[in-house]
């Protein structure tokens, strides 16, 4: 028999008898080409993953056969159970069914099929819509759920019939223009049963006139980052929903903060747009800070570049007052910070004489700023609570009530805590305490820190737990959370008030994906491993048999010649069984597009 020469520099496939050359990264990862460096490189990961898992197996097994000692047993074709014991003639016939203890052996029909399954005591918590043993069940697969979803990333689902969508919009075709990313996505409420799309206006009002966000934009700007929260809670009783847009635009002078705040009554499908209130009473509120948090407010909320009025207010100036501004203007002493405060003013004045009304809110010209600083993440807690967090470790907490759609802000907290050294992944809240996760920490501090108006001059005092690589923080309990790490998952105690316990949990294919997605539904752990392979675990049981792993062969990979698309987003769907019915959102980067699929696993 001949054997296979081995060429350097090539690949010989045993299907095609024939060798193909090994480009060693040169060809991209976008590739279709089966055998190039990155395919390579990906089922070397997935052999040093199961070999690593193998090892780790076998070195528990031969310590858990150590520590089991070798009994003689001269009969070695008898195998002896030692739980069950000799019962006499008399006690025999004495022996009787007792309904209320499953788990004590009896000579009946329902105590030998106990001794072959196993008694189940459906009181226990792990046993309550229990996914692992329905997916090990050689009936049961993962069922397609028809559903029609326009483009967009499915963010939530509201009740049975409404689906909270964050659109991409199709931009006109404009001759020579390029920057088709420059258009913000669109906030709509899709209609499953009938498939209707209910879009959320977005009432822009510019004072260079358009009324689209890309009139408004520089030519050089574009969307560095389109971040939604929302108080969407599944299984609650939704009936009124708040959310808030945070669009970040990029520039060559650098970036600014375009804030939007609707609600919506689920019943009626009307909605409510806060962004004027909204801002206004942040601007009423840092006018009482101290002048360094009332500049950094006036960035995060892009305050410079809007302009507030009050309802059934004057005019900005008046006529004499507008040729006063002319004079100061033609005054060449002024500086450049005061001709633009006067600018302003004389602009307002023409745009009101123009108009004749005066809008609550116009936006300006874009003012962008070089350092960055900008809101990336928020909580909505319970239905009166709203948390969020800048860039550099601004924490603002603002409380409001909802009274008939509408919403009264009371009061506003600011607190400071540096975190320039890594990235900031979330924030939320449980009972008393603000949960802060970073690429690097998690950051615990007490919600009564938080400080009206900003008083305190000094940083806030937290509990940091410091990570070497952190993918994503998912809480658990006030006293456990989950911690999604590069290979492995481990789970954080505070077993006080500031000592905290990591236990390692179990290792994952990480497979060099930055889109794997790891959820929580009904306390199973959900992630995906390449493109169709799932693990689901439950971590309420603690008998060892508490995972599994499943593939789902996705609709649309069934035609064939949809490509490219990785799974970014799964959500909980109602289900109408006791099976997890999954919403999962693949996305294609190059062509700006979308899938949804639903499943029941």
């Amino acid at each position: 028999m001949s054997t296979i020469r081995e060429i350097p520099g090539y690949y010989y496939d045993q299907e095609k008898k024939r060798y193909f050359k090994v480009s060693n990264g040169s060809v991209s990862s976008q590739s279709q080409s089966k055998y190039h460096n990155n395919s390579i490189q990906k089922e070397k990961r997935k052999q040093s993953f199961q070999t690593s898992n193998n090892q780790i197996s076998s070195i528990n097994s031969r310590s858990n056969n150590k520590k089991q000692k070798k009994k003689q047993n001269d009969n070695r074709s008898t195998i002896t159970n030692p739980q069950i014991y000799k019962l006499l003639p008399k006690q025999k016939k004495q022996l009787a069914y007792d309904p209320s203890c499953h788990l004590k052996f009896s000579l009946s029909s329902t105590g030998l099929l106990n001794l072959k399954t196993g008694a189940i005591d459906l009181s226990k918590l792990y046993n309550k819509d229990d996914q692992i043993d329905i997916l090990k069940s050689q009936t049961s697969c993962p069922r397609y759920i028809p559903e029609l979803v326009p483009r967009g990333i499915v963010l939530a689902q509201i009740n049975k019939q409404l689906l909270f969508v964050h659109r991409i919009p199709i931009p006109p075709p404009i001759p020579g223009d390029l920057t088709k990313k420059r258009y913000p996505k669109l906030l709509t409420i899709q209609n499953i049963r009938n498939g209707k799309v209910y879009n959320i206006p977005q009432c822009w009002n510019f004072e260079c006139g358009g009324s689209t966000l890309n009139d408004y934009l520089p030519s050089d700007a574009s969307i560095m980052e389109d971040k939604v929260i929302h108080n969407i809670k599944f299984g609650a009783e939704n009936s009124h929903i708040n959310f808030i847009q945070l669009i970040t635009v990029q520039t060559g002078l650098g970036c600014s903060t375009l804030l939007r705040f609707h609600g919506c009554d689920v019943d009626t499908l009307s909605t409510f747009h806060y962004t004027a209130d909204f801002l206004r009473f942040v601007k009423l509120k840092s006018d009482k800070l101290r002048s360094k948090i009332k500049q950094r407010l006036n960035i995060l909320f892009g305050l410079e570049s809007v302009s507030l009025v009050e309802e059934g207010s004057p005019p900005v100036c008046s006529i004499d007052e507008a040729n006063d501004t002319l004079e100061k203007l033609r005054n060449c002493n002024l500086l450049d910070c005061e001709k633009l405060v006067q600018n302003r003013k004389l602009k307002d004045f023409l745009h009101f004489r123009d108009v004749g009304i005066q809008e609550p809110m116009i936006y300006r010209d874009l003012i962008c700023y070089k350092d960055d600083l900008r809101l990336v993440a928020g909580y909505f807690h319970n239905a009166n609570e709203l948390y969020l967090i800048s860039s550099q470790g601004d924490i603002i907490k603002i409380v409001f009530t909802v009274k008939k759609g509408q919403l009264i802000f009371n009061k506003l907290f600011y607190a400071y805590k540096s975190m320039k050294s890594s990235s900031i992944k979330d924030i939320y809240k449980l009972n008393n305490y603000v949960f802060v996760g970073t690429g690097k920490s998690l950051l615990r501090f007490k919600d009564s820190d938080l400080e009206e108006y900003g008083s305190s001059q000094k940083s806030v005092g937290c509990l940091e737990v410091k990570i070497d690589y952190v993918r994503k923080f998912i809480p658990l309990s006030i006293d456990q959370h989950l911690v999604i790490k590069q290979n492995n998952i481990s789970k954080i105690h505070y077993t006080g008030e500031n000592t905290v316990i990591e236990q390692p949990h179990r290792s994952y294919l990480n497979d060099n994906n930055p889109h794997q997605t790891f959820e929580i539904f009904n306390n199973h752990l959900l992630y995906n491993i390449g493109e169709n392979e799932f693990i689901i675990e439950n971590l309420n049981r603690n008998d060892g048999d508490n995972l599994t792993k499943f593939k789902i062969e996705f609709n649309f990979q069934k035609c064939g010649y949809l490509k490219g698309f990785k799974l970014i987003k799964m959500i909980q769907m109602k289900s109408e069984t006791n099976r997890l019915r999954i919403g999962f959102t693949f996305l294609n980067q190059d062509e700006d597009t979308t899938i949804f699929n639903t499943y029941e696993i």
